[in-house]
């Protein structure tokens, strides 16, 4: 039989630990880095139903960050627990890591995992990844592996954000899922301003009612692949069957029936703020999983 759990009202202990995961990283030029980012295994909930928000906020002129936040954070890939949960707010500037650093300034700001933001301030011209912040859950099993992709009877999502407008902005937002104990990456990309996903696209599947761009990035039914759905059309609320997308792939052989699912997350790629600050803050994101 399924269980039924809220995080918000049945805190679960979280087992920290630390791990690198690596992904490739289309640039508009064609260019790749290497995302590497810690994650926190977690006991695997049969149902999660989570009220969580990613708002972005609009326009070019900076906002301030609010006097009341619970955490804030400039560090580079600073992360927070938001309190009986097991949501993380990540400050996840993962390719700002290297000597002579590429990135600018960026702070993350959380009163919870259902209200929070970002604060950036990226170079002009840039096409490259630069940062990934993003809420952040871990879909393991006690055991630490993978919950098996067949087991899933409901995954889905809805959200509701504002992206930043204004000249020279590059950047997207996005779920990012993985699958096979952080081996394949699929992403989708629900509002687009100016990046391109790796690879090509090779289909354009209607998924759950909707219409996507499916681009594909190595051999097919490879492990250590990424794979990305992109919207036809920029959203700024709606919803995401994730399960139904991940049976397609399985369907058309792009991922194997024996596939785990590992992580899901829901975030902003940032490349560039056209050289000003701008803000990002949170409004309405729900998670709803469960299992047989």
């Amino acid at each position: 039989m399924p269980i039924w759990m809220s995080v918000l009202d049945h805190p679960v202990p979280v087992a920290r630990a630390t791990r690198e995961y690596a992904v490739a990283c289309q640039a508009n030029g064609g260019s790749t880095g290497i995302r590497k980012s810690p994650i926190v295994p977690k006991r695997i909930l049969a149902l999660i139903v989570v009220p969580a928000v990613m708002l972005l906020a609009s326009g070019p002129a900076a906002a301030q960050i609010p006097t009341n936040s619970k955490w804030e954070s400039s560090s580079v890939m600073a992360q927070w627990t938001s309190p009986g949960t097991n949501f993380l707010v990540r400050n996840n500037m993962w390719n700002c890591q290297h000597d002579p650093d590429p990135c600018a300034p960026e702070t993350v700001w959380a009163r919870s995992y259902h209200d929070w933001g970002v604060q950036t301030n990226q170079p002009a011209g840039n096409t490259a990844v630069l940062s990934y912040p993003d809420v952040q859950d871990v879909l393991t099993q006690a055991s630490g592996n993978d919950t098996p992709l067949g087991r899933f009877t409901i995954l889905k999502s809805t959200f509701s954000i504002r992206m930043p407008s204004g000249l020279g902005l590059d950047d997207e937002a996005a779920y990012d899922d993985w699958l096979n104990n952080w081996n394949t990456e699929v992403m989708i990309w629900v509002y687009n301003q100016g990046q391109t996903p790796a690879g090509s696209v090779v289909s354009r599947p209607v998924i759950a009612g909707q219409h996507w761009a499916f681009w594909a990035s190595g051999t097919k039914g490879n492990d250590h692949n990424i794979y990305s759905f992109v919207l036809n059309t920029n959203e700024t609320r709606g919803s995401v069957n994730t399960l139904a997308m991940l049976d397609w792939l399985v369907k058309q052989g792009w991922v194997p029936a024996n596939s785990g699912v590992t992580d899901n997350e829901f975030g902003m790629e940032e490349c560039s703020s056209g050289g000003h600050t701008v803000d990002f803050a949170v409004t309405g994101f729900t998670l709803t999983a469960r299992t047989s």
